[in-house]
């Protein structure tokens, strides 16, 4: 078994190998939420960050689901306010991707195990969408009414 993260799309003759499964780790509730800008997409549509454990196919998101969840909302630094959107989107999928992903595959391993007792559920291709990368100005409005708001918000909620 191998973990597959970053790398584009598969190339189909990799799902011919033989004794080979390959797990990857989404930015979104599957089936929910495929394809592209799935963390932006999955807090702008759900509230929360999400992500999904899952075996890779021929498909775009489409594996049997081992693991999916919701995280909790994230709170940025203050100073992200004083960013342009493009540097706040650059510390999204540079930090808080990456901290999102390992998570789920953090609780993976746990609830199986290391990999050894895997439960894996056939997804229906029918549900969910599959979300493109966002246009600027969608990313920018999430950036502003999500990211920023969830700051003052969960600072609000601590005091």
């Amino acid at each position: 078994m191998y973990l597959f993260t970053g790398g584009g799309i598969v190339p189909g003759s990799f799902f011919n190998l033989k004794n080979m499964r390959l797990l990857h780790i989404h930015p979104g509730y599957l089936p929910d939420i495929r394809g592209a800008d799935c963390l932006l997409w999955s807090t702008m549509l759900g509230g929360y960050p999400s992500a999904t454990c899952f075996y890779l196919n021929p498909g775009i998101d489409t594996g049997e689901v081992i693991n999916a969840a919701f995280l909790p909302k994230i709170a940025l630094p203050d100073l992200v306010s004083d960013l342009d959107e493009k540097m706040i989107y650059r510390l999204l999928y540079s930090f808080i991707d990456p901290w999102v992903l390992s998570v789920v595959l953090r609780d993976t391993l746990s609830s199986t195990n290391y990999l050894q007792n895997i439960t894996a559920s056939p997804q229906s291709i029918e549900a969910g969408t599959t979300f493109h990368f966002m246009h600027q100005n969608i990313q920018n409005a999430v950036i502003k009414n999500v990211f920023i708001k969830n700051n003052e918000q969960i600072f609000q909620e601590t005091r």
